[in-house]
């Protein structure tokens, strides 16, 4: 029969040790576990105010944005399309912004846009009784109204409404009212990494959740009664929480955050330290019990031994084992420990080749991801892309599907093999939706696997794959949505596991990423080939027509005598003008005394509009010929300057005259008066030789007598 040492130690360890050393530890653990419970309330404290802040931050960044833009150009002086158009760019921009109202000092709306377009004369509102028109118009500050909810975006939004001022006398003339969505608050709280059963959310002044990680607790109207003070409070689901509470303003309106972790997994370290204390208790007890005792000795040694495998065993050598001498409670010990040492071994080689496995997987997903930051062409980029996988990854056949425009079909745009290659030239597609692996994972934006293809339904049978015995679909989602899918087939069953699945997808959503980014690099740099050439036209014919009105095309510095050159273009000039490019002309052979000339064109923005030369009795050197665009660079722009000038000068003139005949006309209500004021004034503002004008009731009176 097994000794127990339990009868043994149970009296004098009683009575002696384990009485004191306990209340010391529940003193002690008492007073870590308060002191854990601050520290985890004042963490809730500091995440509660650094959300505060970034959701001040992100409104104020709109708030900044439509004050800069309304302060670009005197917008309430512009026309009503010219407003439209400005609010519009501001809408197209500004991707949290889902509608504008320009609404002018009166109230009267002027001009509304949004999402859904453009709103009619007869949509038009009278404004000037709302609390977005009167906060900015009579207190000259940004008003915020409540959130609520808006049904077509299936999101809470508010409005806000900026003052417009006039520049010269700082009045508010108008006002930009904004409809802004709080979607970037919903993104910011769940980008937050936070522990599993931690919460951070925003109620608003009426206690409803206006923002939280999980959208359907705002989509299910969730409401909650703010605490007056931060700590131990009921949580959003009931649960006793570690709460913290921060107060923040967004113009009149009052917001909460509320930072919430439950008490049980906040506790957990305390608790967990309060165990191993009380271990250590019992373990100090015993040692202090049994020192000098007979039977010290047949307790400590055994205890000694285990220790020592324990610190060997943390090491990394868990070849040390105990040997067992007594049939006791430390005697079964000891078999388990030197059970449990085997097993880990067994584990431990486990554990290094999945290890190992793993990082092969981790590092051709690094090589893959690396491709596609360095490749901006999409069609290369997908090539690579496949052929690294398939690689990297000892498959048997990898291809890429893109969506059409329709999202009807699967396009392949990319294969591996001979099989990739007369898939291609055949124009494989497969139907979104269908009886496909691709098809089905496109339409359902998820991964599909099937350890063995032979007893999948939604399975397409390609004859050129016919190794194929497993396979993963992996969608490609960039930007919230699918753009296709990337196939992965191997020869063996059973080929992805969970780890592989989850690498496989990372890479996948990596690629997406950058195939969108490749097709949008490509995109912009058309648009702005197109913008750059309407920008050239534009110039051009701004810069010909200008050059009609002019009546002398040039001037030239002869011994310091400025002599203009009229409608002379001189035949160096003209080359220059053909090839764009400077000019050298030397003397002719022999001729050492005859002058060397420089022609160089003046180009505004890769557009030739004239061109200056020089001449002197030496050679151009190459730092000569720098110099000489640098100035001709330096006379377009302030050639260009000029032109603007002028132009703006003569709109303003033309502006001016127009406004004082009108103002004549408005002078009498004659008729006849009118009619002279009108014809005269337009005769001498355009420089006619004869000016008519008729009303049309005379013109049909004249008619009907003719008749």
């Amino acid at each position: 029969m097994r000794e127990s040492i339990g009868r043994r130690l149970l009296f004098i360890f009683t009575s002696l040790a384990v009485v004191p050393l306990l209340l010391a530890g529940v003193i002690m653990g008492a007073q870590n576990l308060v002191v854990q419970q601050r520290q985890a309330l004042a963490l809730q404290q500091q995440i509660a105010k650094g959300v505060s802040q970034q959701v001040r931050g992100i409104y104020r960044e709109v708030e900044n944005s439509l004050r800069l833009a309304s302060q670009v150009v005197e917008l309430m002086d512009l026309s009503r399309d010219q407003q439209r158009d400005f609010l519009w760019n501001i809408l197209l921009g500004q991707s949290d912004v889902v509608a504008l109202s320009l609404v002018d000092g009166d109230g009267m709306e002027r001009v509304r846009v949004s999402s859904l377009g453009v709103a009619g004369p007869g949509d038009l509102r009278d404004m000037s009784q709302t609390a977005e028109f009167r906060v900015p118009k009579m207190r000259n500050e940004v008003y915020y109204s409540p959130l609520w909810f808006e049904e077509l975006f299936n999101e809470p939004v508010m409005t806000i409404g900026l003052p417009i001022l006039d520049v010269y006398s700082d009045d508010v003339v108008g006002v930009l009212v904004a409809t802004v969505r709080f979607r970037p608050v919903w993104d910011m709280l769940a980008a937050l990494p936070v522990f599993d059963d931690e919460q951070i959310f925003i109620v608003d002044a009426d206690g409803m959740v206006v923002a939280h990680r999980d959208p359907s607790v705002v989509f299910h109207g969730a409401r909650f009664s703010v605490p007056a003070r931060d700590g131990v409070q009921p949580g959003l689901n009931g649960e006793m929480s570690i709460m913290a509470v921060q107060q923040f303003k967004l113009g009149d309106q009052t917001l909460y955050t509320v930072a919430a972790r439950s008490v049980a997994s906040a506790m957990a370290i305390g608790l967990r330290w309060e165990l191993f204390g009380l271990v250590i208790v019992i373990i100090v007890g015993a040692v202090a019990v049994f020192i000098g005792n007979h039977q010290a000795r047949s307790i400590v040694t055994p205890i000694e031994q285990m220790a020592a495998m324990a610190q060997a065993a943390r090491e990394g050598d868990l070849s040390v084992q105990v040997e067992v001498e007594s049939e006791d409670e430390i005697g079964v010990l000891a078999e388990l420990l030197n059970s449990m040492t085997a097993q880990l071994r067994e584990l431990v080689g486990t554990l290094e080749e999945r290890v190992e496995e793993r990082t092969r997987s981790l590092q051709a997903a690094a090589e893959v991801a690396r491709a596609t930051t360095s490749v901006l062409d999409p069609d290369e980029l997908m090539r690579q892309v496949v052929d690294l996988v398939r690689e990297r990854f000892d498959l048997y056949y990898v291809g890429l599907f893109l969506v059409d425009e329709e999202r009807r079909y699967a396009v392949l745009r990319a294969g591996t093999g001979e099989a990739g290659r007369r898939m291609l030239e055949q124009g494989h597609r497969l139907e979104v939706g269908g009886n496909s692996m691709i098809g089905q994972c496109i339409a359902l934006a998820e991964a599909r696997v099937a350890m063995d293809v032979s007893e999948e339904d939604k399975h397409f049978d390609n004859p050129l794959l016919p190794e194929t015995h497993s396979e993963l679909a992996l969608p490609l989602r960039s930007r919230g949505r699918v753009i296709g899918a990337m196939t992965v087939q191997s020869t063996a069953l059973a080929a992805f596991d969970e780890a592989t699945i989850a690498v496989l997808q990372t890479m996948a959503d990596l690629v997406a990423v950058a195939i969108d980014n490749a097709r949008l690099f490509v995109a912009s740099q058309e648009t702005l080939r197109e913008m750059e050439s309407i920008q050239r036209r534009y110039l051009g014919q701004a810069w010909a027509e200008y050059a009609q009105e002019s009546e002398i095309s040039g001037y030239r510095n002869v011994s310091g005598e400025v002599v203009p050159l009229a409608d002379e273009v001189l035949p160096e000039v003209k080359q220059v003008l053909v090839e764009q490019r400077a000019l050298t002309l030397s003397p002719e052979d022999g001729a050492e005394e005859a002058a060397s000339e420089l022609v160089v064109p003046v180009k505004l923005r890769d557009l030739v509009i004239g061109a200056v030369g020089f001449k002197r009795e030496r050679h151009w050197s190459a730092e000569d010929v720098v110099l000489a665009e640098s100035l001709a660079e330096q006379l377009a722009l302030a050639a260009d300057n000029l032109r603007l000038l002028d132009e703006t000068q003569r709109n303003a003139a033309r502006e001016r005259l127009t406004r004082e005949i009108t103002a004549r006309m408005r002078e009498t209500l004659d008729v006849d008066y009118v009619l002279r004021t009108a014809v005269r004034g337009i005769r001498e503002a355009l420089g006619l030789l004869e000016a008519e004008a008729w009303l049309e009731s005379s013109i049909n009176k004249e008619e009907r007598g003719g008749q």
